[in-house]
């Protein structure tokens, strides 16, 4: 049997709480952020910041981070301020139909904060549906061209027509999802930048991470599909970027002499 259900509530449970903390341990933490309470609808992602993890089982931030860093350091962890991703999760929850997509998508639009780390969350989704049917990756992608699209103009002046001036006639502004941060090029959160302010996208990290995996590189079938194939490659690894970032890795010389087809 490779799989067991784990009730959520076990870490509120004062019977599991009375055996006292755990000594800092990877592999504890690990598991934790399995079994969250904090996970959202997407396999492996979580809101919820590491400060607060270590506080609720005692363990100094030192020694905290020394663990979230021997996560991170192997691929198993990525995270920006209270967003963590645990990126093989998808793997060991593949999802039964389209539907279980569309959860995603609706968690991705209203949990996630606009960040580098959602992004890469995206592009993630987006690579490892590509070997599922159509109607999956569709479910997924519609949200976001829906959303592109451009507002029907209405008889009254508005948008659409609505008397009370909001973009669609029905939509609470108080309700509308606030963006947590408009910078896009803000870059992911590792140990080391917590410890020494917030790593920098790295052209070179990239570049060496892209010439690396040239050859799974090669096998995408279009830019977009490259270009989604290397920012997953830089969360796993840990590796600084912004999307400007990887369209010039991919367009340097070095790079782009290997990515021709004949």
């Amino acid at each position: 049997m490779r799989y067991a259900k784990v009730d959520l509530r076990l870490w509120h449970d004062s019977r599991f709480r009375g055996f006292g903390p755990p000594a800092a341990n990877a592999q504890f933490l690990f598991l934790y952020l399995l079994t969250s309470p904090a996970k959202t609808l997407i396999p492996g992602v979580l809101r919820e910041r590491f400060s607060t993890v270590f506080q609720q089982f005692g363990w100094s931030e030192r020694a905290g981070l020394a663990q979230v860093a021997a996560l991170a350091e192997v691929g198993m962890i990525s995270f920006e301020d209270d967003l963590i991703w645990l990126p093989n999760a998808l793997s060991h929850n593949r999802p039964s139909n389209p539907n279980v997509v569309r959860g995603w998508r609706k968690a991705y639009d209203a949990e996630l904060p606009e960040c580098g780390l959602r992004e890469l969350i995206g592009a993630g989704i987006t690579a490892f549906l590509r070997d599922f049917p159509p109607a999956f990756r569709a479910a997924f992608h519609a949200r976001a061209k829906a959303k592109a699209q451009p507002p029907r103009p209405g008889p009254k002046g508005s948008p659409n027509g609505s008397t009370n001036g909001s973009v669609n006639g029905s939509e609470n502004p108080a309700r509308t999802h606030r963006r947590i941060n408009s910078n896009s090029n803000r870059s992911v959160r590792t140990p080391a930048a917590d410890a020494a302010g917030t790593r920098a996208p790295d052209f070179w990290r990239v570049l060496r991470l892209a010439q690396q995996h040239r050859d799974a590189l090669l096998a995408e079938p279009t830019d977009g599909d490259r270009m989604d194939a290397l920012k997953t490659l830089c969360a796993q690894h840990g590796v600084g970027y912004d999307g400007n970032l990887v369209g010039r890795v991919l367009s340097d010389a070095r790079v782009a002499r290997h990515l021709r087809r004949a």
